[in-house]
This record gives structure tokens, sequence and C-alpha cells, in this order.
């Protein structure tokens, strides 16, 4: 090949792409995909499956409210038997309370968010 030829069509791969990525086709490409979303969420059917979604959701955060109310009791009786019969400092047992505290908090988030 010779270099006016890789010139020419280095030239116009350069124009192609300049001309594929105007504000106009970008514009128009952002006005027919928020069409397409907004007509979808104006189609019932498009719905159809958020029941079922939503009772596994809230079969889950019911199990989670279970077990952090379970594992937050267990830490905090956890930490009271330590500072009572053994003298544990508070520096001691405070991974364990913190620990307990925080899932008891992720579940009860959890709840806050999925509630309808």
């Amino acid at each position: 090949m010779s270099f006016d030829l890789i010139l020419a069509q280095q030239q116009k791969g350069i124009l192609m792409h300049n001309l594929s990525n105007t504000p106009h086709q970008k514009w128009l490409k952002r006005a027919i995909t928020s069409s397409a979303v907004t007509g979808l969420m104006l189609v019932p059917e498009a719905y159809a499956g958020l029941a079922a979604g939503t009772t596994m959701l809230t079969t889950i955060v019911t199990w989670l409210n279970g077990f952090a109310i379970l594992i937050t009791t267990v830490a905090i009786m956890w930490t009271g038997y330590k500072v009572m019969f053994k003298h544990a400092q508070f520096t001691d047992v405070a991974a364990i309370l913190i620990g307990g505290l925080l899932i008891g908090g992720a579940a009860a988030i959890a709840a806050i968010l999925v509630a309808p």
C-alpha cells in the first residue's frame, strides 16, 4: 500500500468517528432511551413480577430480624457474663458487644428499607 492510501484511510476513519459522536446523536440516543424507560413504567405488565420479589424480600427481612435479635441478645448476655463473673474490662468485651449491635442495626436498617 502506498503512503497516500494509508493516510486517506486514517483521515476517513477520523472523519467517520467525529460524525458518529455528534451532540445531536447523543441527545437523540438519550431521548429514545428515556422514552423507552418511561413507556415501560406506564405499562402494568412491567410490574408483574414485583409481588413475588417483594414477598421473598419480606421473608428474608423477617428471618434477618429474628437472627439479629438472637445474636444481639447472645452478645449482650455474653458481655454481661464476662463482666460480672470473670471481671473483664470493657475493652476485653467491646468487640463482641459492638459486633452484636452492628448485626442488630443492620437488620433494622434492612427492615426500614424494604418496608412498604
